[in-house]
């Protein structure tokens, strides 16, 4: 077996990639009430007998259909948490009204602290990341080739509605703007909107795949790493990180000139496939 990568070492649940101050803080603002009023909180905060009364049931209930509606129409795993970290609170601030206005008001201001002091993470939007085509990302590639003898394209295999491809996004666009002035090019494709991408280059846009997202470095055109791998068939699920894609792939070292790719494939063999491929069609 290959020895493992720094992605692949620290690889537990993506579940652990949720547990960000933005989605706990927002969590408890959601399940605080109806907590509240079905425990032995309801008896000290509210004056009003146990457990949810038809009205509360009725505008949880609504919102539930709401949010199954959004479901199906999901761009991402992030604006879909936020969808429904907005709805609820509506759905309880109105609970809330209609139980005690001093715990309305309340609610309303731990909100709005909550908005301040816990924003939900964006992209930073001075990112140098080129969104493409598959079109456009052949002539990068094919300029690559032709161009410069140390030309590095660095490519993130995304899906809108994969959500470590949304995480990941924000830490591959803070990447691009560390290395912004070095020789390596940023690029990010959708193969949820270009499935046949995807196929080229092996990676699985399955609802349950552990490829999404998958990052691959082209020197001069030419893959020279990928994760997560690839070995005789069996994926090495990673969990990436800004610091361990700059491990993984070196970037520290490419922007310094000293970039060492003994590596590359001795240990991947459908990326291995993929470079043969790439150095006929050259």
């Amino acid at each position: 077996l290959p020895s493992l990568t720094m992605a692949e070492l620290k690889a537990p649940s993506f579940a652990t990639s949720y547990l960000q101050p933005y989605h706990i803080v927002n969590f408890l603002l959601l399940v605080i009430v109806p907590l509240s009023r079905c425990t032995f909180l309801n008896e000290i905060l509210f004056n009003v007998p146990r457990g949810l009364s038809p009205e509360e049931t009725q505008a949880y209930s609504f919102l539930g259909v709401v949010l199954a509606i959004k479901a199906r129409r999901i761009a991402s795993t992030d604006a879909y948490l936020a969808s429904v970290f907005s709805l609820a609170k509506v759905a309880i601030a109105y609970v809330l009204f209609r139980l005690e206005v001093a715990y309305f008001i309340f609610y309303l201001l731990a909100c709005v602290a909550t908005y301040l002091f816990f924003p939900a993470p964006v992209v930073n939007k001075n990112h140098q990341v080129t969104l493409v085509t598959p079109q456009r990302l052949e002539n990068i590639l094919g300029a690559s080739r032709e161009g410069h003898k140390n030309a590095f394209a660095f490519v993130m295999y995304a899906a809108a509605w994969s959500g470590s491809s949304n995480l990941m996004g924000r830490d591959f666009a803070n990447l691009s703007i560390k290395y912004s002035k070095g020789p390596i090019r940023f690029v990010k494709i959708d193969v949820g909107q270009y499935p046949d991408v995807a196929t080229k280059r092996n990676i699985s846009t399955a609802t349950l795949s552990k490829q999404l997202p998958t990052f691959i470095l082209f020197r001069n055109g030419v893959e020279v790493r990928r994760r997560p791998r690839v070995v005789d068939g069996n994926v090495y699920a990673c969990r990436f990180s800004q610091d361990i894609l700059e491990q993984d792939f070196q970037l520290a070292e490419i922007d310094s000139g000293v970039f060492d790719d003994a590596d590359t494939f001795e240990e991947d063999g459908s990326s291995q496939d993929q470079a043969v491929e790439d150095r006929k069609n050259k």
